[in-house]
């Protein structure tokens, strides 16, 4: 996160190396998103004790990687793009877990929200627009018991360009 907000501060201005390390942190979601995340309860077999300890949520993970990010990138709709991207990336990978759906959806009306709030040029937030559809499409199908979900960005062989 950190590379990221420093590569979208106004000193620096580099969104493509922003966009760089939101590539590398939708790999470090999508491997937390199929393990368990919250508190725990940790328990010491030979004297019989337990101790908590706490531990961000799935939910607060999502929110502490990608806030900041958002607040300082939202005028760059290739940077809130990628974004949705990262959280199309984890929705695939969290499998079945409507919690995880939840805080994910939430995230995503965030990004559109900001894109739409502080993007100059309107027609610049047609992929934004798009790439949101087709998350907000993801958990719908999944509650309906559909399992499939691609991203908009998402090549098929009627779209690809001849070869």
């Amino acid at each position: 996160m950190d590379p990221a907000c420093k590569a979208l501060s106004p000193a620096v201005n580099d969104p493509y190396t922003a966009i760089q390390a939101i590539e590398h942190m939708g790999v470090l979601f999508a491997a937390l998103a199929v393990r368990p995340a919250g508190p725990l309860v940790v328990h010491d077999t030979a004297t019989g004790t337990a101790v908590g300890v706490p531990a961000r949520t799935f939910a607060e993970h999502l929110s502490v990687g990608i806030g900041p990010i958002r607040r300082f990138g939202a005028s760059e709709p290739t940077v809130m793009r990628t974004l949705l991207r990262l959280l199309s990336t984890t929705l695939y990978a969290c499998g079945e877990d409507p919690d995880r759906w939840e805080a994910i959806e939430c995230q995503m009306n965030l990004l559109t929200a900001a894109a739409e709030r502080e993007t100059v040029e309107r027609a610049d937030l047609a992929p934004v627009h798009a790439e949101a559809d087709a998350l907000r499409r993801a958990p719908a199908a999944r509650r309906a018991g559909v399992a499939r979900h691609e991203p908009a960005n998402t090549a098929t062989p009627e779209s690809a360009p001849p070869t």
